[in-house]
């Protein structure tokens, strides 16, 4: 999507562990950023905020025409999940 549709040349990606036990990542790239309609629409879009909330996580979009774009997952382990239920 990134080539596609950004016209980036650079990309970076970062995967940490958060404080709490959670993972987040942090995606930049200097691309021409994002107009507001498609943070809400678009299957990219649909597809990262649907794995999102199963993922019980929280979504950031920072944008801007000349900088590019920044997106914030983050995502925490689910409380008293019953991992062995079959």
């Amino acid at each position: 999507n990134t080539l596609k549709h950004s016209g980036a040349d650079t990309i970076h990606l970062t995967l940490t562990e958060t404080k709490r036990g959670g993972i987040q990542m942090i995606y930049k790239d200097n691309g021409k950023g994002m107009v507001d309609s498609d943070k809400e629409g678009g299957i990219g879009m649909l597809i990262i905020k649907e794995r999102t909330k199963i993922l019980h996580g929280n979504l950031e979009i920072h944008h801007n025409p000349t900088l590019g774009i920044k997106i914030i997952f983050t995502f925490y382990p689910k409380e008293n999940e019953d991992t062995d239920s079959r």
